[in-house]
């Protein structure tokens, strides 16, 4: 971040497991002339690795008002990165990078389209902390995620520490319905450690209204709640999603089916 990225994107072996394994699915999308250029370009980077795909990808942009400016900040990063014994490769144009792009913005639809039986669950999304805690905070999100056998896709935008942690869950049981609380129990504190939020880029809704109080402190919770009844003093709009929601209710509401089980019901 010392040397100021235009842009700072990152997301990890999963993800981009399941973008090499479905790529073919974007061709629709790009059209088949943009498609089999990035296909080509992906093939290329991929072969570079022999193999051994890393645990994280970081995808690093910088902008300038000349080619040489450009070229000079992204040598400066690459000698401040040697010391670490990381692998760095440098794309010379934003065709060679838009393979990584394409995967980085269909992580989410990847997930929901392609893993059968399992339904991506993003009731851990959109945590944030300041990216200079990064370094400490994955590790600890990691480690539960691991703890409660959570397969979850890590993507996000590293710059801001803004992350979408999305768990490929068996919704239809309740075994992984029952890790829901503990999950959060876990991850709330850790998150709060790091002076972060939970919801740092959409909403609160169901699931993390209920630890409002936990993330904000009672006395801001009820500064809230007196501002919810000034406008809605019926609880009229979005009920049970913010000053009013609760863990019961946020649970009695899980949905137990898959996106191809609510196309056929359709």
């Amino acid at each position: 971040m010392h040397h100021k990225p235009a842009t700072f994107e990152g997301f990890d072996d999963i993800t981009f497991n399941l973008g090499i394994r479905y790529f073919k699915t974007f061709r629709r999308q790009l059209g088949t002339a943009e498609y089999l250029r990035q296909q080509a370009h992906l093939a290329t980077s991929v072969a570079k690795f022999k193999g051994r795909i890393p645990n994280i990808l970081l995808m690093i942009e910088f902008d300038g008002d000349s080619q040489a400016e450009v070229i000079k900040k992204i040598s400066n990063l690459h000698d401040d990165l040697k010391k670490y014994k990381i692998r760095m490769d440098i794309e010379e144009n934003q065709r060679r990078s838009a393979p990584f792009w394409s995967i980085r913005r269909a992580s989410l639809s990847l997930l929901r389209n392609q893993i059968k039986g399992r339904y991506a669950s993003p009731f851990i999304d959109d945590m944030a902390v300041q990216p200079r805690h990064l370094s400490k905070f994955i590790p600890e999100l990691r480690r539960v995620i691991r703890k409660y056998k959570l397969p979850a896709t890590i993507q996000g935008h590293f710059g801001d520490g803004n992350f979408h942690i999305i768990p490929l869950m068996d919704i239809t049981g309740t075994k992984d319905q029952a890790k829901l609380e503990p999950v959060m129990r876990e991850l709330v504190p850790i998150v709060l450690k790091y002076g972060g939020t939970m919801a740092g880029e959409h909403n609160d809704g169901m699931i993390r209204g209920s630890w409002l109080p936990a993330v904000f402190g009672a006395e801001v919770y009820e500064i809230f709640k007196e501002v919810k009844e000034i406008f809605d003093p019926h609880y009229i709009f979005n009920p049970h999603k913010k000053t009013d929601a609760s863990w019961a209710y946020s649970m009695s509401h899980v949905r137990t089916n898959t996106a191809g089980d609510l196309i056929k019901q359709r």
